[in-house]
């Protein structure tokens, strides 16, 4: 049975140039990239080379570019690191409902060692109330954190303008950017923003990599101790193929980005367009139409159980989710929706999300598989 991979939003394949890219540095050049020897300094180069390719894409200094396991440990290292170095001005910390796992966590956590954090409330289309997220702020937050792209229902949010107002209130500002990287144009410096978290997998590059963008002039305390890899700031041996990965797939990405994104939104248009006249009066279409990636369709069937329905379409070979990856041995409802006010469509969604392979005979598969099961 051929399969249909509609999880991109969990992750992406690595594509053939990436792993062309990366397997020099498995057998060959293999030396590691710390060491001071001739091998060393030239796996090196390779890692510096990749912190530069990303560094210009998003307009901020290579040495404001610390690589990390992925994208969680970034989200971890950002809100602990933060709170930590800056507990000497507060311990106050703003975030959202609808964050990613790892940003609620650690918030959880902080708020365990007696760090009061606020959680912001979303509309019904999964925008963050900006007027309540200003009303938050008093003399003791140190920290905004909001991610740019949700990763269940694709919902964009206004960065620049959040890092506007914690800029104005001299608070540093955190997004975590894993869902917006490799497919909206990022400028740091535009966008306001202090730090920001982004991970490899999700665009076509490997898994086990990711980076936290550290402005200069912030202060942060270290999550991993070691050696003086990262700046000193995050030790343990270089991950000096999956880094090299990372670079290449990122160039990949913005030089290709437009044509992308307009094929991937062609195809989002067409299959919504597809699932709102077959399932009438039965399917919804969450976030917010207006401001939204282009992969990501939350769809709730209204009346169905998303994980029966889960279940069904992956023995016809199509593979989905209910939402995020880090979420999927929970049988709880989505909180995501459950902020968005969504309650009654939280049991019945799946999350559906394209990437730059997908094609339109797929989609009619999964339509066609859809009629099948929910008649």
């Amino acid at each position: 049975m051929k399969k249909i991979y509609l999880d991109n939003a969990a992750t992406t394949v690595i594509i053939p140039e990436v792993k062309k890219a990366m397997m020099p540095f498995f057998c060959d050049i293999f030396a590691n990239e710390s060491s001071s020897h001739s091998m060393g300094r030239d796996a090196n180069k390779y890692v510096e080379n990749a912190r530069e390719i990303i560094a210009k894409t998003i307009n901020s200094n290579t040495n404001e570019i610390y690589f990390t396991s992925c994208g969680s440990e970034s989200n971890s290292w950002a809100i602990l690191g933060i709170a930590s170095a800056n507990s000497n001005k507060g311990n106050h910390i703003i975030t959202t409902k609808i964050e990613h796992d790892s940003i609620i966590n650690a918030c959880n956590y902080l708020e365990t060692k007696g760090y009061k954090v606020d959680y912001v409330s979303v509309d019904n289309k999964g925008n963050i109330n900006i007027e309540e997220l200003e009303s938050l702020i008093d003399d003791k937050t140190i920290l905004i954190s909001v991610m740019m792209v949700n990763n269940e229902v694709g919902t964009i949010q206004n960065i620049k303008r959040i890092g506007e107002i914690a800029h104005k209130h001299n608070i540093i500002f955190h997004t975590d950017a894993v869902q917006g990287f490799g497919m909206l144009n990022i400028d740091v410096k535009e966008l306001n923003v202090d730090l920001m978290s982004v991970s490899a997998h999700k665009i076509y590059g490997p898994k086990g990599i990711g980076f936290l963008y550290i402005k200069n002039s912030i202060k942060i305390d270290n999550l991993i101790f070691g050696g003086n890899q990262e700046f000193g700031k995050r030790g343990g041996t270089s991950n000096t193929p999956a880094i090299v990965g990372f670079g290449e797939a990122t160039k990949i990405a913005y030089k290709n980005l437009e044509k992308n994104y307009t094929k991937i939104s062609i195809l989002r248009e067409y299959f919504v367009k597809e699932l709102k006249q077959n399932f009438a009066g039965k399917v919804i279409i969450n976030g917010n139409e207006n401001s939204h990636v282009p992969n990501i369709v939350s769809a709730s069937f209204i009346g169905f159980d998303a994980n029966i329905l889960l279940m069904k379409l992956d023995q016809k070979g199509i593979c989905v989710s209910r939402g995020s990856a880090c979420t999927a041995g929970s049988s709880l409802p989505s909180y995501v929706l459950q902020s968005m006010g969504l309650d009654e469509y939280a049991n019945s969604t799946i999350r559906f999300s394209l990437s730059r392979y997908t094609c339109k005979k797929e989609l009619d598969y999964v339509i066609k598989a859809l009629g099948e099961i929910l008649k």
